[in-house]
């Protein structure tokens, strides 16, 4: 692991915590409907989670 891939991470892990707030809240402004911002929200966080796992998992082979 480079520096930079350690940077890198911390920062997608800063943003999978705080991404899902505002999303969220801009939807529930949007569409009133407190279910779908929620789910959506959780569903950002998840997938910035998934991408940092993979990102750690083949970061090691990709980079010649």
């Amino acid at each position: 692991m480079k520096k930079d891939d350690k940077i890198m991470i911390s920062l997608l892990l800063a943003l999978a915590i705080y991404a899902p707030i505002p999303v969220g809240v801009i939807l529930l402004e949007m569409t009133k409907n407190v279910l779908l911002a929620s789910g959506v929200g959780v569903l950002v966080m998840l997938t910035l989670i998934y991408i940092i796992i993979t990102r750690i998992g083949t970061g090691h082979r990709t980079q010649k």
